[in-house]
């Protein structure tokens, strides 16, 4: 009987590229990345939104309405900014200490 040898490959090799059991660290790295991307897009919003309210407080040209919203949202900008580096600094530090354990 003759044997299709890439049915046998196929068959062989390990579905969707395992790479050995699951372990804590390995799990912790790939929600890192998840939430390093999403915090950099998030990060990439502030920057939008603190260009855009400077822009409106700088053409504000005597407007206190137009002013005082765009002191504002700089304000609300600059507080994001801060949450998002302090997100980050906590999932850095909970991921180096997951990865020290798992060493």
């Amino acid at each position: 009987m003759r044997v299709n040898r890439a049915v046998t490959m196929a068959a062989a090799t390990p579905v969707l590229g395992s790479t050995g059991p699951v372990t804590w660290a390995k799990v912790m790295n790939v929600v890192y990345y998840l939430l390093q991307n999403i915090l950099f897009l998030a990060g990439l919003a502030v920057v939008g939104a603190v260009v855009y309210y400077g822009v409106l407080m700088a053409t504000a040209s005597g407007s206190s309405d137009q002013f005082t919203k765009g002191r504002k949202g700089l304000i609300y900008s600059v507080v994001g900014a801060l949450i998002i580096f302090g997100v980050y600094t906590i999932i850095a530090t909970i991921r180096g200490a997951v990865n020290s354990i798992g060493h």
